[in-house]
């Protein structure tokens, strides 16, 4: 199951208790009410008068008012507000990496950066765009052997998560810029997983 699904299931039971919450206080509120309106009628009046009726039905119309207050949607905006990064925001700063730190500046849709590989160095440097919530880049070691390749992560809160390749491995960078939704079919194994924290 994804996390997408996860998501969802937990935003259904979040709607669904508290409109059980709101309903059973309502009711509470409405006994109150009645009893307390019945306390003050007539002595020997066993028959509610119009103004005990007039309430009660007041409240019974507005029960389903107050149980559509909090709509699944404006519940569900709320709960997953901030989910994801806003890609107009910025996501420049240093990350911990799977690999070591990578520190990210980014101006507009246009993100450069260096980052550790198991060393306690600049490794190699990384520059790209970011399209929707995806962040395609190409990245380049700076030793001897010059490595270098493409990648992409997807942009989640505090979260940067997705691959790299090398370049003989058949992905372009150009490719994934032009068609970036091409990454959801992706399979990243362990040999190619990079995840970044933010505010580690």
């Amino acid at each position: 199951m994804n996390r997408e699904a996860i998501i969802s299931i937990c935003n259904s039971i979040v709607i669904h208790q508290r409109k059980i919450k709101i309903i059973a206080a309502s009711s509470v509120v409405l006994t109150l009410i009645i009893g307390f309106l019945w306390v003050f009628e007539p002595e020997g009046n066993y028959e509610p008068s119009l103004f005990t009726l007039t309430v009660i039905t007041s409240i019974l119309l507005g029960l389903p008012h107050i149980a559509s207050f909090l709509s699944p949607k404006q519940i569900y905006e709320d709960d997953n507000k901030d989910a994801s990064i806003d890609t107009t925001k910025d996501i420049s700063g240093t990350w911990k990496g799977s690999f070591g730190i990578v520190q990210l500046s980014q101006n507009g849709t246009t993100v450069f950066g260096e980052y550790q590989y198991k060393t306690d160095y600049w490794y190699g440097v990384v520059s790209g765009k970011i399209i929707d919530n995806k962040l395609i880049f190409h990245w380049e070691s700076k030793d001897e052997d010059f490595f270098h390749g493409v990648g992409f992560f997807t942009i989640e809160r505090k979260h940067l998560k997705g691959g790299y390749f090398h370049w003989q491995e058949g992905y372009s960078y150009d490719e994934l810029l032009a068609n970036p939704s091409v990454t959801k079919q992706i399979e990243i194994d362990e040999n190619h997983l990079w995840e970044l924290w933010k505010n580690y």
